[in-house]
Order: C-alpha cells, then structure tokens, then sequence
C-alpha cells in the first residue's frame, strides 16, 4: 500500500522537507490507519527529523549515513551480541554536531566466510564486514529485528 508520495527533480537534496512530507503524510492518513513506528532510509538521517517523530512519540528505524564520524563512532564497539549465524550486532550513541541530543545506533556486522553475499559497506579495519548502521531510538529488541530482516533479504538474493 502506498500511503503517500512526492515526485520531485531529481536534484533534490534527500531530507530536503522530509518533516513536511511525514507531517502531511500523517495529517492525510486515513482515520482507520495506525502508524506503528517508520522506516527509512539513510536519505531520512536527519536531526530535525529524529526530533520531529520523537516529539509525536513515534518509533523509528532509519539507516545511518555512512559517513566518517559515524563509521569511527560504530568502530568503537567492543560489545557485539552474536544473533544469527554470522551476523552480530553491536550499539552506541553517536551525536551530530547540529542534534540536539545523541542517538542511538544500531551496527549489523557479518562475517564474509559464512555470508559471502552479505551486503553493506565494507570496512577494513574491522574484522567482521561488511557493516550497516540504524539509528532509532527503540530497545535492544528492535536490533534483533534488524538481524532479521537482514536474514530475511539474504535468503531473497540466495
């Protein structure tokens, strides 16, 4: 079901009015319709738009930039929970310069020799790869949730 949309220039930065674009998504949904918590992708990481769905206490889940502040901040975990075989997920905070608070973050690792196909970003300085981040502010249950879905998108590509 597609709940709502915009078609805009293919120039467009990704999280140029995202908090417009939820809020009226929100705003036009049917009565009927609950929203349990969003997903996003790395186009949504955005400060404003933690802040905003925080303030209306909806659950997120939206994967992280990888960009180099934040692949360091993921680099410092020492604490990787095994959840299924050959993935591992690993948390910390992690605060931009222009948030208002820290964030969690969520880190899926997989090891290459029992899931060649694993997918995310390949980090050589870490002895699990290749490497995905979520941000959200959930517990430790919705990380198991992300394991998951990652098994769930490997068995679709095997």
């Amino acid at each position: 079901m597609v709940l709502h949309l915009w078609l805009r220039a293919g120039n467009t930065v990704s999280a140029s009015r995202a908090v417009d674009f939820i809020r009226e998504t929100l705003n036009n949904k049917p009565q009927w319709l609950n929203i349990s918590d969003v997903r996003a992708d790395s186009g949504f990481f955005s400060g404003k738009i933690f802040d905003f769905l925080e303030e209306l206490s909806i659950p997120y889940t939206i994967v992280a930039r990888a960009t180099s502040v934040v692949r360091e901040s993921v680099m410092g975990i020492t604490d990787w929970t095994e959840t299924l075989s050959g993935i591992e997920i690993g948390e910390t905070l992690y605060r931009a310069q222009e948030w208002k608070k820290a964030r969690r973050v969520v880190a899926v690792r997989q090891l290459l020799v029992e899931r060649p196909h694993g997918t995310g970003q390949t980090v050589s300085r870490m002895p699990r790869i290749p490497l995905s981040d979520v941000c959200d502010h959930e517990t430790r249950q919705r990380a198991g949730r992300v394991a998951a879905l990652q098994q769930a998108s490997d068995m679709k590509t095997e």
